[in-house]
């Protein structure tokens, strides 16, 4: 990811579970044409992930091309504290990778436009798409909203 971000000069987003001596961690890394920019790790785990992974235990934005930046990942968007924190650190995109299934399906689309318009910022929810290993259906419903909680645009509905 880091040579195709260099050679695209574009940044990307790459989910992974983090091991950290012997830690692991649900952990989103920003990636951009200089290598990894920043890194966060997921703070409100899914039922399923205690024992598995451990909770990060913050929150932090980076500026990229002129704009400031947080991550969140998957269940991180059902809290306002989350995209909250983030404003307060003056975040003005929220970047939201999600693994959101059915039959969940609206639950994020919908909280994405609800933490824009809360925190008067854009966020941008990218959520996976079909059928995965263990015949569990992602809900896909990407989409990015403004600040007004206006979703601007919506994929794999």
């Amino acid at each position: 990811m880091v040579t195709a971000a260099h050679e695209l000069d574009i940044a990307v987003v790459v989910g992974l579970i983090e091991n950290d001596n012997g830690c692991f961690y649900n952990t989103s890394l920003f990636i951009t044409p200089n290598g990894i920019a920043h890194i966060y790790r997921k703070t409100h785990l899914w039922i399923d992930e205690p024992g598995l992974v451990s909770p990060g235990n913050s929150y932090s934005t980076i500026e990229w091309r002129g704009v400031r930046l947080g991550l969140l990942i998957c269940y991180d968007c059902e809290f306002p504290e989350s995209a909250c924190a983030l404003a307060e650190l003056g975040a003005e995109l929220i970047l939201i990778s999600d693994g959101n299934m059915h039959p969940y399906g609206n639950v994020h689309p919908t909280a994405a436009a609800a933490r824009a318009q809360e925190n008067q910022l854009f966020t941008v929810m990218v959520n996976r798409v079909g059928e995965d290993d263990e015949n569990v259906v992602h809900a896909s419903g990407s989409t990015v909203v403004d600040p007004f909680g206006e979703r601007l645009l919506e994929a794999g509905l």
